[in-house]
């Protein structure tokens, strides 16, 4: 008879068990907004040394930097619990930062017979990252009381695009010629240099912690810290052809260059890439449904 009743109740323990169980929120759906930090911050540098005739040396290098800025980021998720403390979660972000970009050109040359001379100039220009991850994450949390504390952290699918501009500066010589040269002129010109918009889709992934605060039972407030990994891609910045005036145009003989594609197409080659990365960390916080 004892051991009877001691079964029933470990079957009653059980039930009750079973009970709790069934009656956690299974589904959470949420929408969040707030702060992205990008990590893009590259360079790409170009260099050229050449001579010619008088000019015994002439140094010409430009150093094109791009840093991506802070910008508002959102996004909405769906999980599904498992169990009270296990779920898989559904989520997709958007972040559309602005590239700040800034050329530094640096132009030495020397002719025979006289000191080096130095220029230095500085362009800005600008551009766009845009990033939209689409994560899928394994969900892990712990209830105390209301609040609930989560991390998570799984694969996400990023949908990229980035463009940007600023210019490379262009060192060129003229000479005044009779029968033999009798004069000569060196100056640079500002070239334009873009990066076109251009899409792509890369894999990565994203880990993140956060807590819940539930209003009521079906809804709360939650605070999210995440970072998001995504492979870098090396793009090439693409030198414009057109018709363009020396930076002091000595004597007017630099005014009005028709510069072609064949003319740069030796110098693009030279121009390293730049490596765009949209990793980026956000802090965000939002609201969510229980279900």
């Amino acid at each position: 008879m004892k051991k009877s009743w001691i079964i029933v109740c470990a079957l009653l323990v059980l039930a009750a068990s079973l009970v709790a169980q069934d009656g956690y929120k299974k589904f959470e759906l949420g929408i969040f907004g707030g702060y992205g930090l990008p990590q893009l911050q590259a360079d790409s540098q170009y260099s050229s040394a050449w001579s010619e005739d008088l000019l015994q040396s002439v140094n010409e290098e430009t150093v094109i930097s791009a840093q991506a800025k802070n910008a508002f980021a959102m996004g909405g998720s769906a999980a599904y619990f498992f169990t009270p403390n296990i779920g898989l979660q559904l989520s997709a972000g958007y972040f559309n930062p602005q590239v700040a970009t800034s050329g530094n050109f640096t132009f030495r040359y020397t002719f025979a017979g006289a000191s080096e001379v130095q220029e230095d100039h500085t362009w800005t220009g600008g551009g766009t990252l845009n990033t939209v991850p689409l994560s899928l994450d394994v969900v892990g949390k712990v209830g105390l009381g209301p609040v609930e504390l989560y991390a998570s952290a799984g694969a996400t699918l990023f949908r990229n695009s980035f463009e940007a501009d600023n210019f490379v500066g262009w060192g060129a010589s003229f000479e005044f010629v009779w029968y033999a040269p009798v004069d000569q002129y060196v100056d640079a010109f500002q070239i334009p240099v873009r990066i076109e918009n251009t899409s792509w889709t890369a894999f990565g992934g994203n880990f993140g912690l956060g807590v819940n605060v539930k209003v009521i039972p079906a809804l709360g407030l939650f605070l999210d810290g995440r970072y998001y990994f995504c492979p870098a891609k090396e793009m090439s910045w693409q030198w414009q052809a057109g018709t363009y005036t020396g930076l002091n145009n000595p004597n007017g003989y630099f005014t009005d260059w028709v510069i072609t594609d064949a003319n740069l197409a030796p110098f693009q080659a030279m121009t390293p890439t730049l490596k765009v990365n949209p990793s980026f960390f956000s802090v965000t916080a939002g609201f969510k449904l229980f279900l």
